[in-house]
């Protein structure tokens, strides 16, 4: 059997001792890739990339707010 394979390259820099030495940097880290895929599922697989203009820009600004409350959540607790 042969090493198992990486199939996303920032898997070294989130695990422990590697990269980011704190915990709520990779927290947050984490959550943004999270919001990323989030966005990208919204995009892609809901279509909202072909949608009118301002159902977009609703559905992007709501991506990046709940992002940043969640940050914000974490960061404050």
């Amino acid at each position: 059997m042969g090493t198992p394979r990486r199939s996303h390259r920032g898997d070294f820099w989130v695990g422990t001792d590697h990269g980011l030495s704190s915990g709520k940097a990779r927290a947050l880290l984490i959550l943004a890739i999270a919001f990323i895929k989030v966005r990208f599922i919204g995009l892609y697989f809901m279509e909202l990339r072909a949608a009118p203009l301002l159902l977009r820009a609703l559905f992007e600004t709501y991506c990046v707010f709940v992002c940043l409350v969640m940050m914000g959540a974490y960061l404050v607790a």
